[in-house]
C-alpha cells in the first residue's frame, strides 16, 4: 500500500489532482446518484439500506486495496451518514477532499 503514496514533488501535486477528482465524482455517483436513483426507483427502500449499499459499493470501487478495503467501506458509512445529515453532497465532497488529501501531509518527511 505504501508504494502508492506520493513521495516526489510531481507525485504530490498529481495526488492533489486525484484528490480533487475522487472526492468530487466519487461523491456524486455514490452519494448523490445512488441515494437519489434509488430512493427515485425504489421508494420503499429504508435510507439505512441505501446507506449500506452505497457503502458496499464504495468499497468494491476500491477493491485494489486489497483487504484494506474495509476502511473506504467504513468511510463510505460516514460519508453516507454526513450526507444524510446535511442533505447535501457539498460538505460530504469536501470531507472527501481533505481525506486524501491529508496524505500529503503524512508523507512531508519523505523528500
Amino acid at each position: 500500500m505504501r508504494a502508492m503514496l506520493p513521495v516526489t514533488g510531481q507525485e504530490r501535486r498529481g495526488w492533489i489532482l486525484v484528490s480533487v477528482t475522487a472526492g468530487i465524482t466519487e461523491e456524486i455517483l455514490y452519494r448523490g446518484y445512488l441515494f437519489f436513483a434509488i430512493a427515485l426507483l425504489f421508494p420503499s427502500v429504508p435510507v439505512w439500506a441505501i446507506l449500506f449499499f452505497s457503502s458496499v459499493m464504495f468499497a468494491i470501487g476500491h477493491i485494489y486495496q486489497g483487504k484494506h478495503a474495509i476502511k473506504p467501506a467504513l468511510a463510505g458509512i460516514f460519508y453516507g451518514v454526513f450526507y444524510i445529515v446535511f442533505d447535501s453532497i457539498i460538505p460530504v465532497i469536501f470531507a472527501h477532499l481533505l481525506q486524501d488529501a491529508v496524505v500529503l501531509w503524512l508523507m512531508k518527511d519523505n523528500d
